[in-house]
């Protein structure tokens, strides 16, 4: 299923920090597991999520200087954190909002003990 999430993330590009808004599109799925019939109908949960474009929209300086200049931003778009940006869609998916304060992001799967 095509997604689309915005989001903003803060940068350092040549010595500047930036706010940078953009906008994302993934393709993201979920099979929920099946467990509890014979193990040849059974599987583990499965996800994926591909992101397909990411573009920086704006960019505004810690000094408070908005920008929109086309080759500043196409500087910082490459600069965006994308397991970030997968977050945001995930939760676009999920029709959750990341930057609300009650959002749970933590890996509930037991991993076992890496110890």
């Amino acid at each position: 299923m095509t997604i689309i999430a915005t989001g903003e993330q803060d940068l350092t590009y040549e010595g500047t920090s930036y706010t940078v808004g953009y906008w994302a599109e993934g393709n993201c799925i979920y099979i929920p597991a099946i467990l509890g019939k014979p193990p040849e109908d059974c599987h583990p949960d499965e996800s994926e999520c591909e992101i397909l474009n990411v573009r920086a929209l704006w960019a505004s300086s810690a000094e408070g200087e908005d920008l929109t200049e086309s080759l500043l931003l196409d500087a910082l778009g490459p600069l965006l954190d994308l397991a970030e940006v997968e977050t945001k869609l995930w939760a676009a998916y999920n029709g959750e909002d990341p930057d609300d304060e009650d959002y749970d992001d933590t890996d509930d799967y037991d991993h076992g003990d890496a110890a």
